[in-house]
């Protein structure tokens, strides 16, 4: 719905709340409410306690708060397919800085799609309230009922002083931005890593999608609630065509060795040489371990070899 629709809504509500008072009569509301419908009230009893503000302010709060319903069912069914390819590539040795595995990666990115989910409810919380009937911040001298506007609009609770009514406006603004700002940041370490992993072919795509996709996740400059879900579908995407391009559990150990130095040798911008001399190293440590063997051998909380995936269940069915 695009924000004029929700500016209609906004004074339908007001104007039955009018009608409740005693200001307007049943079939003055009645035409009052088909003439909202073009934006132009002509009955002068239906402006009384009006302000413009007011209603605009209400209506982008309205405009936000479906748009975090919207994004959040989005990160939520995202987190979901985060969490299962982590499920399933529990053994897919990748090297950064350290050996690690594909599902340490994709459980870095659930957990921040959930922190940002947690975030994203509590400014939602916030937000659901209403603030119609303020009058632009001091109130008016008739007692328009705005509990019943409230129920109207469906907001869950009512914003109380009109002051900080008109007042607030920037502040749930920016909660809003920032929550919007925190996903995307979240989906950012997700496209950089994943064009990573799509070189030095850690991972395919089982589709033929143009790795441009992931790019315009990282050159967004300016977050809309559009261009946030945009990204988010676009996550959603590619996670579900991600496939290991090689099983590593097969692969011989000198094999694992090179992949994971040409890897360390893209991310770190060094010698090819170098950083196999430094997997190397860390293999030798465990001359009698497999690549597997080593991640299981990681076993601090969080860690490849015990990353607690039934925690990210659990905590998923609860957002």
């Amino acid at each position: 719905m695009k924000t004029n629709n929700y500016e209609i809504q906004t004074l339908q509500a007001y104007l039955k709340s009018l009608q409740e008072f005693g200001i307007l009569t049943k079939v003055e509301l009645k035409k009052a409410l088909t003439q909202a419908k073009k934006g132009k009230i002509t009955n002068k009893k239906a402006l009384i306690a009006h302000s413009k503000k007011d209603q605009h302010q209400t209506a982008l709060r309205l405009e936000m708060k479906e748009g975090l319903t919207q994004i959040k069912k989005t990160a939520k069914k995202l987190a979901g397919y985060f969490l299962e390819f982590a499920s399933e590539n529990q053994q897919q040795a990748i090297q950064s800085s350290e050996l690690s595995s594909l599902a340490h990666y994709f459980c870095s990115y659930t957990e921040s799609i959930m922190d940002d989910l947690d975030f994203l409810s509590s400014v939602q919380s916030l937000l659901d309230k209403s603030p119609l009937g303020s009058l632009n911040g001091f109130g008016t001298h008739f007692l328009i009922p705005r509990e019943s506007a409230r129920k109207e609009l469906k907001f869950k609770k009512l914003q109380i002083n009109s002051l900080y009514c008109a007042r607030s406006k920037e502040k749930f603004s920016r909660l809003h931005a920032e929550v919007l700002s925190q996903i995307m940041l979240s989906l950012s370490l997700f496209a950089n890593d994943s064009l990573n992993f799509l070189k030095d072919q850690t991972l395919k795509l089982r589709k033929s999608y143009e790795p441009k996709d992931l790019r315009k996740i990282l050159k967004l400059k300016r977050h809309t609630t559009e261009t946030t879900l945009q990204s988010l579908e676009t996550a959603l995407k590619f996670t579900k065509a991600f496939q290991t391009s090689e099983n590593t559990s097969k692969a011989k150990k000198s094999q694992i060795i090179k992949k994971l130095a040409i890897q360390l040798a893209i991310e770190k911008k060094t010698h090819l040489e170098m950083a196999t001399k430094r997997i190397q190293k860390n293999f030798n440590k465990f001359p009698n371990l497999t690549p597997q063997e080593l991640l299981k051998s990681k076993i601090s909380l969080g860690a490849p070899g015990n990353l607690d995936i039934n925690h990210y269940k659990n905590r998923l069915r609860k957002v």
